[in-house]
């Protein structure tokens, strides 16, 4: 779960697992690798496995995050560098 206030902007982040996210409040926008959504309440989007996302508050949004990133961690695959 994350809480994003007005106007936050997020470092870029990526990480192995792929992600759905799903907004519950609020409105924002999305970079998804090179590109960008408007997301608000209701909203899912998917981000692949090692692409890069930035979020950017337009009002205080709430989303929640849920990934297969666990897999690879109890796989001990979860820090491999994925540009071989």
């Amino acid at each position: 779960m994350r809480r994003l206030r007005q106007s936050t902007r997020t470092v870029p982040m990526r990480s192995v697992g792929s992600a759905v996210w799903h907004v519950f409040e609020g409105e924002a926008l999305a970079t998804v690798g090179d590109k960008v959504f408007a997301i608000t309440k209701g909203d899912l989007f998917v981000v692949p496995s090692w692409c890069q996302v930035t979020l950017t508050a337009r009002a205080q949004t709430d989303l929640f995050r849920f990934s297969d990133e666990p897999v690879y961690v109890a796989l001990g695959l979860a820090f491999l560098n994925c540009r071989r």
